[in-house]
């Protein structure tokens, strides 16, 4: 069995098929079943049939349209194109015409009678993406006169035939009338990361490390120490990195897909000569995360000391070393989540496993801002998000429980997500707007809309229609940095004579606290406190490590 790239009918009662494979063969079916198969020169990717001649037509990623007679059961002479390689192909059933669609935004068009170029134009660079492919055509067969292209940027162009600029451009990118499922890969090992060339459990998505703008080529980080690799057609190919990778991101000036894994070295499998180059060394024991500035390209890497490394990939070398999270007083966490502002470039985000976010701008060494979760839970996720409805940028960050949204600069809390779908995995967040969609331990996954963080995506639009009928006059009080506690919970730590003044807020069954009286009462009540905390971390750690021994 094999993945079908493609499928052509040849007969008008559906009892002829083509199949285009993956494995560059085409399946030709009747009636009865498999009649035949054959084999083409290079990767098929689309193929049409030209029933005036019996010419099936498949374009690959070579610049030849190969020609399969299905007639006299052989090949003929191909058609050369400029284009290096083929994405689509498509013809005109009112005049016949050919066109073909390459990945240098072009479309060249064949007139079939000649077998020779009738025209050729670069027909998606008109919308400003100098870099975008061709990965749709159709013709208007009522009249034969107009030619629908589309490209990799998301955007469709109408072409008249007897013109070489487009009459009509439509940017559909985030106008899909498709609310399904597009496409879906499957493994059979455990996925800790993904990531696709061109822009978890760890991490399960993570959009800034996708290899491509269209993403057809994606990274795939397994818990079985592989790699896989996928294109438009599927799986590519695999590798294994020598110890357990935790986490990844790609390079798009070097393809280098740097991988963090539970070794000091951070391993770079260059994807342009499909070799493994000399990793980079850290100073940490083990690495857990790397983030990559797509402004300057410095590269961060996180590690199990609580170490934050910097790395000028133009020099392959340390550019700088801090303790990033023990300015938060606790010495035995770990960095678990680092990401950049790629706004300015200055600022740095980064998340412990006790649940603290720093803010670190790269001129200096100690935080400008430290901000607690509360929950003493791993801080999973990381986003500087900008949109048109705020003038400074607002921090997204997540762990288990709770999904905070504030201000970077005062640290104030802008609101606050909860789900009771269980556990939070992972976050994504739609560039520029307020829409977001969580991961949880569920089959469920929720989206929020918050119209104060940044306006709806053109595709759901109507989204702020609805929250205008929603909206409330009353003004909501966001207890951030307290502490809720139950009257037992006081009793415990020896609180219940401040029962009745302005240091407890009585709210439902129990009472709001300020987190730092609540630390302080709870350092009091119990001292011993943190060396069970350590302790119990060390018993947790010596688990994992035995879990992970080859028996």
């Amino acid at each position: 069995m094999c993945y079908v790239g493609s499928l052509q009918v040849l007969d008008d009662d559906y009892s002829k098929l083509a199949f285009l494979c993956a494995d560059r063969s085409i399946h030709l079916h009747a009636k009865y079943g498999k009649h035949h198969s054959l084999r083409i020169p290079r990767m098929g990717r689309d193929m049409t049939y030209d029933n005036w001649s019996c010419d099936l037509l498949c374009a690959a990623s070579s610049p030849d349209l190969y020609r399969i007679n299905l007639e006299q059961g052989r090949f003929l002479s191909p058609l050369s194109t400029q284009s290096p390689a083929l994405n689509v192909v498509s013809r005109s059933k009112l005049h016949g015409l050919v066109a073909c669609g390459g990945e240098d935004g072009a479309v060249e068009c064949f007139d079939m009678r000649m077998k020779s170029s009738a025209a050729r134009i670069n027909a998606v660079t008109h919308g400003g993406d100098a870099a975008s492919e061709v990965t749709a055509i159709e013709f208007d067969d009522s009249e034969g006169l107009q030619v629908a292209v589309g490209s990799s940027a998301g955007k469709v162009f109408i072409y008249d035939l007897r013109t070489s600029a487009p009459i009509h451009v439509k940017d559909h990118m985030y106008e899909s009338p498709i609310l399904s499922i597009r496409w879906q890969r499957t493994l059979n090992t455990q996925q800790p990361k993904l990531i696709t060339t061109d822009k978890q459990i760890v991490r399960i998505w993570d959009p800034n490390t996708v290899l491509d703008d269209d993403y057809s080529k994606l990274a795939f980080l397994c818990a079985d120490r592989s790699i896989h690799l996928h294109a438009k057609y599927g799986k590519h190919h695999s590798l294994r990195i020598p110890r357990m990778g935790r986490d990844m991101t790609y390079d798009n000036w070097s393809c280098d897909l740097l991988c963090a894994a539970s070794s000091p070295d951070l391993y770079r499998i260059n994807l342009e000569q499909g070799r493994f180059l000399s990793p980079l060394t850290t100073q940490s024991p083990a690495l857990n995360v790397v983030s990559r500035s797509n402004l300057h390209g410095l590269v961060a890497c996180g590690g199990e000391d609580g170490a934050v490394e910097c790395f000028d990939m133009r020099m392959k070398s340390s550019a700088a070393r801090i303790n990033a999270v023990t300015h938060g007083g606790d010495a035995a966490s770990e960095v678990t989540a680092i990401e950049f502002d790629d706004s300015e470039g200055l600022q740095v985000a980064v998340g412990s496993s006790a649940g603290k976010v720093f803010i670190y701008d790269l001129r200096t060494s100690a935080p400008i801002h430290v901000k607690d979760h509360m929950y003493e839970s791993p801080i999973l996720s990381i986003k500087w998000q900008r949109t048109v409805n705020t003038q400074q940028p607002k921090l997204i960050t997540t762990d288990k429980q709770i999904v905070r949204i504030w201000d970077p600069n005062t640290g104030e809390g802008m609101t606050s997500i909860q789900p009771s779908g269980g556990g939070i995995n992972d976050i994504c967040v739609f560039p520029g707007s307020g829409l977001m969609l969580l991961a949880l331990d569920s089959s469920l996954i929720p989206s929020y809309f918050i119209p104060e963080l940044g306006p709806a995506p053109k595709w759901c639009s109507p989204l702020e229609n609805l929250t205008e009928e929603m909206e409330e006059t009353g003004q909501t009080t966001i207890y951030d940095n307290y502490k809720f506690v139950t009257k037992e919970d006081l009793e415990k730590l020896r609180m219940t004579h401040l029962i009745g003044t302005d240091l407890l807020k009585a709210q439902m069954h129990g009472y709001f606290v300020n987190h730092n009286l609540y630390k302080k009462a709870l350092t009091v009540a119990d001292p011993f406190a943190y060396d069970k905390y350590l302790e119990d971390k060390k018993q947790k750690k010596l688990e994992a490590d035995r879990s992970q021994r080859i028996t």
